[in-house]
């Protein structure tokens, strides 16, 4: 996941021409503490853990939330994002 990972990875051997080009932004996301957790709960590395950790992590995610949340009874979280731009042959 850096930029001479991405480099390794798509190269003219693989069928890649020319270089990598990376973008980092946050996708923003304003909603209840539950409602980011149902955003949360299907990413992919959320989704890999067992329905108990899941539910571990739920619990301490709406609590940290709670903690956040402005009198609308909302929340926003930043989720980064990483893009790439690369030639195919």
């Amino acid at each position: 996941m850096t930029s001479e990972g991405w480099g390794e990875l798509f190269t003219p051997e693989t069928g890649y021409t020319g270089d990598v080009d990376e973008r980092q932004f946050e996708v923003l996301i304003r909603d209840s503490a539950e409602g980011l957790w149902g955003f949360l709960k299907k990413t992919y590395l959320a989704g890999m853990l067992a329905a108990p950790m899941q539910d571990r992590l739920r619990s301490r995610v709406i609590a940290v939330l709670a903690g956040h949340e402005h009198p609308s009874g909302t929340t926003t979280m930043a989720f980064p994002q990483q893009q790439l731009s690369v030639r195919k042959q």
